[in-house]
């Protein structure tokens, strides 16, 4: 395979399509800031990344300007790697620079420009460092002290880590890292050992310390309507009047492609923190449903101790009994943060079409009075809606 055809696959395996929740990658831990930032290469693009560091010609002082890519020695990774340029400082015939790894993440000041040179090869290629965060953990004070950032370089070492994607946004990864050196996760192992606070919403003795620290746990936000709101939706679930759930038909169709990223979340969530789930009104995942699979919900109640909880599926509206073994902890901010879908109305008998509420059945409706967002459903007007058979 030419030199091209291996770049144009590096580029190809740098999509953000490749890093969706829960998906795993064998990476190389390049530079750590700190916790919350960090940078990774793919441990399948080392030896072609090399392909990039070839250097050209040494490049005039003229040349040197704010943003252009060069190949130069980095006194932090002690070798040429591609970079560019972020700050010059020109001198009589030589120039002085501040280079940013583009592969690697790090930065070097007081780069000579006789350290510099032009690329071998003029191709535009994206930086092969990845932005990333560990997912749970915090700093003890404001920031992380020198202490913890060691001890995090300590834990990473010099192997491959198996690196997990929780949550994508556009700029960082929050990621969870297994090392060799590590028992557990990094953050777990950082947090366990007093350097970091593991962001929980448990109630949970440190196994290092004798005290115990209370902190908040996740409860679902209910969707936020006003009186006067018209909206567009199906029946989730409920079949009378006095009471029954809907959900918009937008957040549905959102809830429908993100559910298997949270289920993938879910699986991959340690059984060691299900107890922190058996917490009345605790936000959670649970595993329903025959194929199985994760729906978000809250405790109710528990119904035998150590072994069942009675609770409510947040997105259909329904309550359940299901075993402890399959409560999951539930602590991404994109899953915790996202107000239920399924809404609780009421409405007279006289609104309710012949046909009656079947599951899935969809028409209009127009909010007259607000309930709670729980226990006190909303007072609505219901309107059919002509829906072809082919979209049903």
């Amino acid at each position: 395979m030419g030199e091209i055809q291996i770049i144009q696959g590096m580029i190809a395996k740098m999509g953000l399509q490749y890093f969706n929740p829960g998906t795993i990658h064998r990476v190389e831990v390049t530079h750590i800031n700190n916790p919350k930032s960090f940078y990774v290469q793919l441990a399948s693009l080392s030896e072609d990344i090399m392909l990039l560091e070839g250097r050209g010609n040494p490049i005039n002082v003229e040349d040197i300007k704010i943003a252009k890519h060069v190949i130069y020695k980095s006194k932090t990774l002690n070798k040429y790697v591609r970079g560019v340029i972020e700050c010059v400082l020109f001198k009589e015939t030589s120039a002085s620079c501040t280079v940013y790894a583009l592969d690697y993440g790090c930065r070097d000041k007081r780069v000579s420009s006789k350290r510099i040179f032009l690329p071998e090869m003029d191709i535009d290629c994206p930086p092969m460092a990845l932005h990333c965060q560990l997912h749970l953990c915090e700093p003890k004070e404001l920031e992380f002290e020198e202490d913890v950032i060691d001890a995090m370089k300590f834990f990473i070492g010099k192997h491959t880590a198996k690196m997990t994607i929780i949550y994508r946004a556009v700029d960082k990864l929050t990621v969870e890292l297994k090392t060799l050196e590590c028992p557990d996760d990094v953050a777990t192992t950082l947090g366990l050992l007093n350097f970091t606070t593991l962001t929980s919403y448990d109630n949970e003795v440190n196994r290092f310390q004798a005290a115990t620290s209370k902190s908040k746990f996740v409860t679902y936000k209910a969707k936020n309507v006003k009186v006067g709101d018209k909206l567009c939706v199906r029946v989730q679930s409920g079949d009378t009047a006095r009471g029954f759930y809907v959900a918009d038909i937008r957040d549905y169709d959102r809830y429908i492609k993100d559910q298997p990223y949270f289920n993938k979340y879910c699986s991959l969530q340690n059984l060691q923190n299900v107890f922190a789930a058996q917490i009345d009104g605790r936000g959670c995942g649970v595993r329903v449903g025959e194929p199985p699979k994760f729906e978000r919900a809250y405790v109710i109640k528990v119904t035998k101790p150590g072994a069942k909880a009675l609770v409510k599926l947040i997105d259909w509206g329904k309550e359940i009994e299901v075993d402890f073994n399959d409560i999951k902890c539930v602590k991404v901010a994109a899953y915790t943060e996202l107000p239920a879908i399924a809404m609780y109305c009421t409405s007279t008998e006289d609104q309710i079409f012949a046909d009656g509420l079947d599951e899935c059945s969809q028409f209009l409706i127009e909010i007259l009075e607000l309930g709670n967002g729980k226990d006190v459903p909303h007072k609505i007007t219901m309107t059919r809606m002509d829906i072809p058979k082919d979209e049903q």
